[in-house]
């Protein structure tokens, strides 16, 4: 894992920055990948100890985890994919890849807890009122003229969506998909909402919530 990370780090720091931070967006696993080691550095910490001090436990979470090794995956509902087998068969993903293969890391976890996690972050009960204006503060997903999505430190918002403000930020990877967003300005004053897909390739979390929100507030 250690020769992985340093390969990725010697392709991509050599090649310089592609703009001036803040000024434009590109997603970079990489990144994250750097992003936990500074939370290591500045916890002195171990990732998966530092979110349990840092978030699970401050918010009473009983199901999140970080997955370090291949059984670990066992845990986890099972998870339909065809990623990993070299034929492309459909297969329950657990146990057959090690989550090490992730950059940013895997954490294991479930809609009720994503959804508080998300809560929290909006809500200050884990940033300050400071790191969360810093947060929420958006650049163009691109710089097409029509493009409605902007993207901040680790959230995405559409201005487009009919149910206002939104800040969420999805995933996925072999056998599973999600999305998890916040609300603030409903009918029904703020919404946070997780969904989980246990399949990657058929319906996309996203496509589900936009359906499970419209269920919620009456506009089907």
């Amino acid at each position: 894992m250690a020769e992985r990370r340093q390969g990725f780090l010697d392709a991509v720091i050599s090649a310089g920055l592609l703009f001036a931070p803040g000024d434009r967006f590109a997603y970079s696993n990489v990144g994250y990948m750097l992003l936990v080691d500074i939370i290591e550095r500045a916890t002195g910490q171990a990732f998966a100890r530092a979110i349990d001090d840092c978030i699970a436990t401050p918010l009473a979470l009983e199901r999140t985890s970080v997955l370090e090794h291949p059984e670990d995956l066992m845990r986890c509902v099972a998870g339909f994919g065809s990623e990993v087998t070299p034929d492309r068969q459909i297969v329950d993903v657990r146990g057959r890849y090690h989550p090490g293969w992730c950059a940013p890391r895997v954490v294991a976890s479930t809609p009720e807890d994503v959804t508080l996690v998300f809560d929290a972050l909006m809500t200050g009960r884990l940033l300050s009122p400071d790191r969360v204006r810093e947060m929420v503060a958006l650049v163009p997903l691109s710089r097409k003229p029509d493009e409605t999505i902007g993207v901040g430190m680790g959230v995405y918002s559409d201005r487009a969506s009919r149910w206002g403000r939104n800040y969420g930020h999805g995933g996925g990877g072999p056998g599973y998909d999600l999305n998890a967003s916040v609300y603030p300005d409903t009918p029904l004053g703020r919404v946070s909402v997780a969904l989980f897909v246990n399949s990657s390739g058929g319906p996309r979390a996203l496509d589900r919530e936009g359906e499970l929100m419209a269920r919620v507030l009456g506009l089907l």
